[in-house]
């Protein structure tokens, strides 16, 4: 099954899931390259802890991880990071 959708439709969905969950959401290509993102900044927390050289590794790494897991199950993946963000 395939689906179709645009990306100003993706936006606006991108943007209701925001507003009921507060969560940030992205979305990737198979290469892991960001398509799309609501918001477009990261929160305090991850502002800050990027900052930081080491901790920015330690982001790279949880997102790798995730690519991963969502390259070999195929499916979406909602995951924790590093810090234990959603």
């Amino acid at each position: 099954m395939s689906l179709s959708i645009s990306k100003k439709q993706l936006s606006g969905l991108l943007q209701d899931f925001y507003l009921l969950t507060e969560m940030k959401i992205v979305v990737f290509d198979e290469q892991f390259n960001e398509i799309l993102n609501y918001p477009d900044r990261h929160c305090e927390l991850c502002k800050i802890v990027r900052e930081n050289p080491e901790r920015l590794a330690c982001c790279n790494s949880s997102d790798q991880r995730a690519f991963e897991e969502c390259k070999q199950s195929g499916n979406p993946v909602i995951y924790h990071c590093h810090a234990g963000l959603i």
